[in-house]
């Protein structure tokens, strides 16, 4: 077994490690001579840990076959001192995998008792926020901007391992690179305390085919794939600001009301609350969800411009504070990694301006007066002429209100107004009561959040 180790110091200030990457948490990737348990085998397994302010990656690698019951071992001792994992799709993938390896060995296991961190699963909801094709972890990293020196998949790079196990038995080896199109300059990853340098072929190759490769190029190319699956993770740590503030993890910070004009030309209101996410998006995006329009960017967004209260849209925005005011007690403590991040997200909703109808519950308690077009209880009709009144029906028992309103998808605060009886989105009146109260503020704002992703 080959065990190689590399340390590097994390960006100071970033939030993302320190809400996450706690001490008592630990990354960890596998890779696999196959996709069942059953019929293939863990051959290296490499996992990060933070101590002391330094993130350390290690990889326990199986030269041979032989040698996955040690890698295993090894790695599940490590893992007593730890309570959390995070991985990549490792409740799909990597946990199964390695409890049926595990089984295999009669190695005993706790798996499952761990709190589990997935990123894959805590972002699988937020691929059409983010415009992404897919969620791979190379489609994630380069949504973010993060560089690869790897070129390959898994998969691309089981041959390479099962011809580098050979060698173990002593039998010829015929090591062929996998043929990848576009290959840049590739540089193996710093202080690496294992003699196992990158091979040249990958480096100065361009686009040969086939391009031999000695064992020691192959075990580095095993060794970069892994060693970058693991330190993308890390990186990937910024991602789950988005489901976090979807979440509803944000405060508002404080609100306006404001005029726009709508496309036929005449004068419209809207509500905009002005949010603060607990932590920072490391990336705008824009995207529609239904009657939602969110866009996080550097700049802040149009005014809302849809149309009748039946459609009534929100439209999200995020802008980027460009700069900060300095509240630390010298400039120097000031953390350089919130610099350039999203800090601000801006609900817009728009107003109703008009009259609605508030219906009473207990309609058999009503009549309705035509020539009013209202109800009374009554105890107070009664004294109306009958040939002015009938009786109430659920859809007539109402009284009216004008006003300035706000869409609710379910009755979150009352009274609740609507236009008509079956109508199934209501309306609340925009009071001092209701801006003045933060809780209702945020209440409000996860409220039409959690609505959109419904629909």
């Amino acid at each position: 077994m080959k065990t190689w180790q590399t340390t590097f110091t994390p960006t100071i200030g970033n939030p993302y490690i320190k809400e996450y990457f706690t001490p008592t948490s630990i990354f960890f990737d596998i890779e696999t001579t196959g996709f069942s348990a059953a019929r293939n085998q863990v051959y290296m397994i490499g996992y990060a840990l933070q101590t002391d302010g330094r993130i350390c990656i290690t990889q326990l690698f199986a030269e041979c076959p032989d040698q996955e019951q040690e890698i295993l071992s090894a790695f599940l001792e490590l893992l007593s001192q730890y309570d959390t994992l995070i991985s990549f799709n490792g409740t799909g993938f990597d946990v199964p995998f390695l409890k049926g390896r595990c089984a295999y060995h009669q190695i005993p296991e706790q798996l499952d008792s761990f709190c589990h961190l997935d990123i894959y699963k805590q972002l699988s909801k937020y691929k059409t926020i983010l415009n992404l094709d897919n969620l791979k972890q190379k489609t994630l990293e380069e949504f973010l901007g993060i560089a690869r020196d790897d070129l390959y998949s898994g998969g691309d790079l089981i041959s390479i391992y099962l011809e580098y196990a050979k060698l173990s038995s002593g039998e010829n080896y015929n090591f062929i690179e996998p043929h990848r199109n576009n290959h840049k300059k590739v540089e193996n990853p710093a202080d690496s305390t294992d003699t196992c340098t990158l091979p040249k072929a990958h480096r100065n190759h361009g686009n040969s085919k086939n391009a031999a490769l000695s064992p020691q190029d192959a075990c580095a190319l095993l060794k970069l794939h892994n060693y970058e699956d693991i330190k993308g993770m890390i990186q990937l740590l910024s991602l789950l600001s988005y489901s976090r503030f979807f979440g509803g993890h944000f405060q508002v910070s404080s609100w306006e009301t404001r005029s726009w004009n709508t496309y036929e030309g005449t004068k419209g209101w809207e509500l905009i609350l002005y949010l603060k996410p607990d932590l920072p998006f490391p990336k705008p995006f824009t995207c529609t969800l239904g009657k939602l329009y969110i866009s996080v960017s550097r700049n802040q967004a149009e005014s809302c411009t849809s149309g009748s209260c039946n459609q009534a849209e929100s439209c999200t925005s995020a802008s980027r504070n460009r700069a900060e005011s300095c509240t630390s007690a010298s400039c120097n403590q000031v953390e350089p990694y919130a610099s350039g991040l999203c800090h601000q997200v801006t609900l817009r909703i728009e107003l109703f301006t008009g009259e609605l109808k508030y219906f009473y519950p207990n309609y058999k308690d009503y009549y309705y007066l035509p020539a009013e077009d209202t109800a009374l209880h009554k105890s107070v009709a009664a004294y109306v002429d009958r040939n002015y009144r009938t009786q109430a029906t659920a859809a007539t028992c109402y009284c009216k209100k004008s006003g300035r309103f706000l869409p609710q998808y379910q009755d979150l605060f009352s009274p609740a107004f609507k236009q008509n009886y079956n109508d199934k989105t209501s309306w609340f009146e925009l009071t001092e009561a209701f801006t003045e109260n933060k809780e209702n503020l945020n209440k409000y704002a996860m409220h039409f959040i959690n609505y959109s992703f419904s629909l």
